[in-house]
């Protein structure tokens, strides 16, 4: 990802969790680490870039809120499928295959690890974890593998 747009999300949750400490829709208590910058819109007439402004100006623009995952889950940036993650790169997060977390970025990871559902941040990074990722996707070629099996001679009966 863009430097210049990571330094900008550090800087604007920082910034964001100093003045707001609550979801802006559903109004629930957030905790700095579940607290998502949601982008209404990407682009400003008059601005080259909406990372050009500060996160105090995008807010006062009306640019950005802040969500709590729930509301942010709403706002559908989570993809159901893999598939649906391929076709719209915008819909990033989902839930956690193993952990049952929210996991920001999960399909991007799950490309990674070739699998069919998200994997948080967390659970990459273990390694206890990346051997089950393994376990998990061999058993999915297995059952794939197995079906196939079946399906061949079903047409062959």
């Amino acid at each position: 990802m863009n430097p210049k747009i990571v330094r900008w999300h550090k800087e604007a949750r920082r910034e964001a969790f100093k003045e707001m400490k609550q979801c802006e829709k559903c109004q629930k208590p957030l905790e700095e680490s579940r607290l998502f910058i949601h982008h209404k819109q990407y682009s400003l007439k008059g601005v080259r870039s909406i990372y050009d402004l500060s996160y105090r100006e995008s807010s006062q623009r009306g640019i950005v809120e802040i969500l709590c995952t729930r509301c942010h889950y709403l706002e559908g940036h989570f993809a159901e499928t893999l598939e649906e993650f391929r076709s719209n790169r915008m819909l990033h997060s989902g839930i956690c295959g193993i952990c049952n977390q929210f996991a920001s970025k999960g399909w991007q990871r799950a490309e990674t690890f070739k699998v069919d559902f998200p994997v948080c941040k967390k659970c990459s990074k273990s390694q206890r974890d990346k051997k089950i990722l393994v376990t998990l996707r061999t058993n999915q070629l297995n059952l794939f593998q197995h079906d196939h099996e079946i399906r061949k001679n079903r047409k062959s009966i």
